[in-house]
């Protein structure tokens, strides 16, 4: 399952969509890099924490290196997803 956060939801919007999850699932989450979540390193752990007592299979994607040195900095498990240097350039221009 996967699930994706933009960056105007808050932590209690992520916890609660974690916490209606059923035990064992896998899940990737994707929030957005802009996202207050990655100013505060408490709070990954807190989701962590949770996504663990209810023995989630989960893994964060990332696709910007602001969220890639957040998830390096707290050892948290990620996989990143290089951007589309093709697709940025066409958006650029």
């Amino acid at each position: 399952m996967k699930l994706f956060f933009t960056k105007d939801d808050t932590l209690y919007k992520i916890m609660k969509a974690i916490e209606k999850l059923p035990k064992g699932k896998d899940v990737s989450l994707y929030i957005d890099y802009q996202n207050s979540f990655y100013s505060h390193p408490w709070w990954g752990k807190q989701i962590v924490s949770l996504m663990q007592e209810r023995q989630l299979n989960y893994s964060f994607i990332c696709k910007h290196p602001k969220a890639k040195k957040y998830f390096d900095d707290h050892d948290i498990r990620y996989e990143y997803e290089a951007p589309n240097r093709f697709l940025q350039s066409i958006h650029l221009l």
